[in-house]
């Protein structure tokens, strides 16, 4: 992964995406998702955290953080939390109550994580400005510094245009894929729909095409099987009988993650 978040060097996305125009309305207050409601975006982040039992008083990265409206939701609710994000317009906008709690994101500082690390890292509206290719690179550096990570994603039809057509309008979102294709991206992980937590993060127009997903390391009972699983991706395919076999095995590990 590279220093800074992905997206920033993407080429499909536009130079100047991120400018301060993307986060802010043109009275300079924050607009849409990155502004900050005190009861229904710390309903929201409660919500999160509720579904992947976060203890009270428990740690929560909050990744890709933007202007920080979840970041200072969990802090109200008595969470330890940290944001990070890659956008240094974002970080130079960030809300007064997160100007304390919002780090840049940059390996540096995942690693420092390391020591300390999350119970939950909550993703939303992220993983869609990450380029495809990048997003195993990304889930596994952020299983080093957390038990799970609850992402929540825009779904898109198996032509790869989103279901909820604004989202066809934000130049950033360069990741499309159905549900079926997020449940089975992620072979290594132990993936968990949460579809019943969709209704309380988004609004009734957009509960249909959004998807929640959580991803944890495997149980132990699980971890060898994914391991064999990893070996087969390194086999040649063909003529190679274990490779056959093991690539079967994550097939299975596909179905049962779904």
């Amino acid at each position: 992964m590279s220093e800074r978040f992905t997206v920033l060097q993407n080429p499909h996305i536009p130079a100047g995406a991120y400018e301060p125009s993307y986060y802010l309305n043109g009275d300079g207050a924050p607009q849409g998702a990155f502004a900050f409601n005190e009861e229904l975006t710390v309903a929201r982040a409660q919500a999160i955290a509720t579904a992947a039992d976060v203890p009270p008083g428990g740690r929560i990265l909050d990744y890709g953080c933007g202007l920080g409206a979840f970041t200072i939701a969990y802090k109200k609710l008595g969470y330890d939390v940290v944001g990070v994000d890659p956008s240094p317009h974002a970080l130079g906008h960030v809300l007064p109550e997160a100007r304390d709690l919002v780090q840049p994101l940059t390996q540096d500082v995942l690693t420092k994580f390391e020591a300390n690390p999350f119970d939950l890292v909550v993703a939303k509206d992220v993983f869609e400005h990450i380029p495809k290719g990048e997003l195993h690179d990304v889930t596994d550096r952020l299983l080093c510094i957390a038990k799970q990570i609850m992402a929540i994603i825009p779904l898109a039809d198996e032509n790869g245009k989103f279901l909820f057509p604004l989202y066809e309008n934000d130049p950033t979102h360069i990741t499309r894929m159905t549900r079926n294709e997020w449940l089975g991206f992620f072979p290594y992980s132990s993936v968990r729909d949460y579809e019943e937590l969709t209704a309380k993060v988004r609004r009734p127009d957009k509960v249909d095409s959004t998807l929640c997903l959580m991803l944890a390391e495997p149980s132990p009972e699980w971890q060898y099987l994914y391991d064999w699983a990893r070996l087969a991706d390194e086999t040649p395919a063909r003529g190679q009988r274990a490779g056959r076999f093991w690539r079967g095995i994550r097939n299975i590990l596909v179905g049962h993650n779904s």
